[in-house]
């Protein structure tokens, strides 16, 4: 019974923080107990080896956009040099850049039955703002906890030209800037 008393009030606190970062506000946060000290302490060579096998586990997972190649100037170089190959080095960047596209719909008009006939954007895109642009905007509000005019900012600087008005209706439309 006390068990099951734990495990319910762990679900409400969860359940709790969840709300608050809804909200805009943060949850309680998480206090580590005291441990007791680990008496197998490593030794510097160990935590190396450690440290290789972290950056070796994670770099499967980059996905790489480009291979550049950094060549040597051969002028500086001995004669008796020799090629071994090339060592890898992965850089990690992320490149922030607009999209903008205007779409030219097409116009028709029958004048026998006195209609005209428009070209539909794509279903993804709603207003004059595409998917991605709607779902940054959640994803700054909800993952990043930024407010409103913080993330009016944002855009901005990157060259999207979005009013505050425009950020609010995206946020609190019934979840459309997830769309796409």
């Amino acid at each position: 019974m006390n068990q099951e008393n734990e495990k319910l009030k762990a679900e409400n606190q969860k359940l709790r923080d969840e709300n608050s970062l809804l909200k805009g506000e943060q949850g309680k946060p998480g206090i580590r107990g005291n441990k007791k000290p680990d008496k197998n302490i490593s030794s510097e060579k160990d935590r190396k080896k450690r440290k290789k096998k972290k950056s070796k586990a994670k770099k499967h997972k980059i996905k790489i956009d480009r291979i550049e190649v950094c060549k040597v100037d051969r002028i500086k170089l001995p004669q008796d040099v020799i090629f071994k190959g090339h060592e890898g080095v992965i850089v990690q960047e992320i490149m922030i850049k607009t999209d903008n596209a205007e779409y030219k719909k097409e116009v028709f008009y029958s004048a026998s039955e006195n209609k005209t006939c428009v070209g539909q954007l794509p279903a993804v895109v709603t207003g004059e703002f595409g998917p991605k642009a709607r779902s940054l905007a959640c994803t700054l509000k909800y993952v990043g906890n930024m407010s409103e005019p913080k993330i009016f900012e944002f855009p901005e600087n990157c060259g999207i030209f979005i009013s505050q008005s425009t950020i609010s209706r995206i946020l609190t439309n019934d979840g459309a800037g997830l769309v796409g």
